[in-house]
């Protein structure tokens, strides 16, 4: 329960900004639809993609941004 409330404010701060991201785009769009809408949409897919394929999907994004991390940090010094 005590990680559930925990993580509220993260998950908010990750659909407000997904909305304001995509109203960079897309201006016409009100925010308020934007944040209902990626909402929904996260909730319907939290349901459908199994936790097995997201660990997969974390195990890509840390493979890719290591070394991406090491150009970058290469290139500045």
């Amino acid at each position: 329960m005590i990680l559930i409330v925990d993580e509220i404010d993260n998950v908010f701060a990750n659909i407000f900004s997904s909305a304001m991201s995509f109203k960079n785009i897309f201006n016409k769009i009100n925010y308020k639809y934007l944040v209902i809408i990626f909402t929904v949409l996260s909730c319907i897919l939290s349901n459908v993609i199994p936790i097995s394929q997201y660990e997969s999907f974390l195990l890509l994004i840390g493979a890719l941004f290591a070394p991406l991390f090491a150009i970058v940090l290469m290139i500045t010094m």
